[in-house]
């Protein structure tokens, strides 16, 4: 198989679904926060990253929810003096640190620290057939890339189905099995995951292409990782 390059990559076409939904300014917006802030809007597209626990070092990772823990109380304070809603100059703020975060939080993750064990062929089948299960059921996965240690997936939930569980049904039915079949594994996945609301179809674009271009950049071999992109034309991509 010839591997494209990140050049070949950003000149794909990349399609956009007729059911793509991108960010709404006008629309509902819900936030909550954990370690990490998390915006959510009604059939919105995401594109979220969730890891294994020994993924991070400890140490980047206490950093990094302290950042976050610095966020949460700055919007907290934003909205106990602007009537519950934040000044749009601070979202700016805010969208600048998720972009920051998101970009150390992918360098970290592409250094392939930990066990990586999702290069197992068992355990990258299990998460790509687990990420298959429900699409056209419970939200249209447009995209993903399953790595050593984390994956990537652009994903629009329907209606009735919120992103957490998703994602919990994802990590718990994994989990169980991997936990069961490796020694030394209390826990596998990290329990938060990172995402944000894609913006627009620029947006969706450039998110395709990093999923793409993710294994081409760590080097990782196609055979030790699960790629999908829907309409997409790419040797490595597997059937959805």
């Amino acid at each position: 198989m010839k591997v494209p390059s990140v050049v070949a990559i950003n000149d794909l076409e990349i399609p956009i679904p007729d059911s793509f939904q991108g960010y709404n300014s006008f629309g509902e917006l819900q936030t909550y926060d954990r370690n990490l802030p998390h915006w959510r809007q009604p059939e919105a597209t995401y594109f979220v990253t969730f890891r294994t626990c020994d993924s991070l070092p400890k140490r980047v990772h206490h950093d990094m929810q302290e950042k976050a823990k610095e966020w949460r109380e700055k919007l907290d304070t934003a909205r106990k003096h602007h009537s519950g809603t934040i000044p749009e100059s601070l979202l700016t703020e805010f969208r600048i640190f998720q972009r920051r975060t998101q970009a150390k939080l992918e360098k970290l993750l592409d250094e392939c620290h930990g066990a990586c064990l999702l290069k197992k062929s068992g355990n990258l089948r299990l998460v790509a057939d687990a990420l298959r299960h429900f699409n056209g059921d419970r939200y249209d996965l447009f995209a993903a890339v399953i790595m050593p240690n984390h994956c990537h997936v652009v994903v629009r939930p329907y209606a009735e189905f919120e992103l957490e569980s998703i994602l919990a049904s994802w990590k718990s039915f994994t989990a169980r099995r991997m936990e069961g079949r490796e020694k030394n594994v209390a826990a596998f996945w990290q329990s938060e995951s990172f995402d944000r609301i894609i913006r627009d179809e620029v947006h969706y674009r450039k998110s395709v292409r990093y999923v793409l271009k993710n294994p081409v950049k760590t080097r990782v071999a196609f055979g030790d990782c699960w790629l999908f992109a829907l309409g997409v034309d790419h040797p490595g991509i597997h059937e959805s």
